[in-house]
């Protein structure tokens, strides 16, 4: 078998793997009515993305529905039209890619599953060889890089999509410390309450993003950042589904993403990760698990847009 015929049976198997990563989605999309997602990064990505789940599942079955097609033709004729497709196929791919990973670095967040498919993407246009593998690399960073430049708002004019945006002021904690997102309404009486606790442990990275513009928060110990978009909390919450504060939104060092909601999941997660750090008197445990995925809220929130009913 020669080496072209050989790379031709790798991408074949590759895109049967593909196709079958897709359909498994798309059928737990139907059954459910939601993407599977690993992990609350996922989740945040899909709800903040502007193109439906459907449309971009129907749209990767048919790019490696067509891949399957030319690996199988150029697997029979090395030199035909098939293999000569598969050059420019892939390398369109790979640039519809880099518009896709510039919207998840905006975001802030990364999804597994996106993630997966242009490794598999990168993976089919190193088995046509070197040469196509740096011109993929090149293809996928310059779209990358203009897609980011391009279409990231210039100061507030837009909603940027990163809730950094949303941010009023922040405390930096230890390094390798947890950060921590906290949205919140300043007249919530159960925001107060969780702020308080954060606030008392230091060790964390703490980032106060607010839904309107406090009027009498003190924020000593804290530092001010120059461009606040209280708009972007709103929009990222109902992004979301989630139309009570206080939220908890916990960014781990390896990766891992957590929501806490309501006062007393924050003021729980806070304790336990606080006696998690104590060295002695502890069984190894934490006293709480943090959630994988978005928890049903209890009645120790306020509404977003109602405020608290007495």
């Amino acid at each position: 078998m020669a080496w072209s015929t050989r790379r031709a049976a790798w991408g074949q198997w590759v895109a049967v793997a593909a196709l079958l990563l897709i359909a498994a989605q798309s059928g737990y999309l139907l059954l459910h009515g939601e993407s599977y997602c690993p992990t609350a990064s996922c989740k945040i990505v899909e709800q903040q993305s502007p193109v439906s789940a459907q449309f971009m599942n129907a749209g990767g079955l048919l790019f490696f529905a067509l891949l399957l097609v030319l690996f199988l033709g150029a697997r029979r004729h090395s030199t035909g039209l098939a293999a000569g497709l598969l050059v420019p196929l892939l390398l369109a791919g790979i640039a519809a890619e880099g518009v896709f990973f510039a919207f998840q670095y905006q975001t802030g967040y990364f999804c597994v599953y996106c993630c997966i498919i242009l490794a598999i993407i990168l993976l089919l246009n190193a088995f046509l060889g070197a040469k196509q593998g740096m011109r993929a690399l090149f293809v996928f960073g310059a779209v990358f890089l203009a897609s980011v430049l391009l279409t990231t708002p210039k100061g507030l004019t837009a909603v940027p999509q990163s809730i950094n945006a949303g941010t009023l002021a922040h405390r930096v904690g230890q390094a390798g410390a947890e950060e921590r997102y906290f949205f919140f309404s300043e007249d919530c009486a159960h925001c107060k309450a969780a702020l308080a606790s954060l606030m008392r442990d230091r060790h964390a990275t703490l980032r106060l993003n607010p839904l309107a513009p406090p009027k009498g928060l003190d924020l000593t110990g804290l530092e001010q950042d120059s461009d606040f978009n209280p708009e972007a909390n709103r929009a990222f919450l109902s992004g979301l589904g989630i139309d009570t504060v206080p939220v908890l939104l916990v960014r781990q060092q390896h990766g891992g993403i957590h929501i806490f909601l309501g006062e007393n999941q924050i003021v729980g997660h806070v304790q336990a990760s606080t006696q998690s750090r104590i060295p002695e008197g502890v069984s190894g445990q934490s006293q709480l698990s943090a959630p994988q995925d978005f928890l049903s809220p209890e009645r120790d929130g306020c509404s977003v847009d109602l405020g608290c009913s007495q």
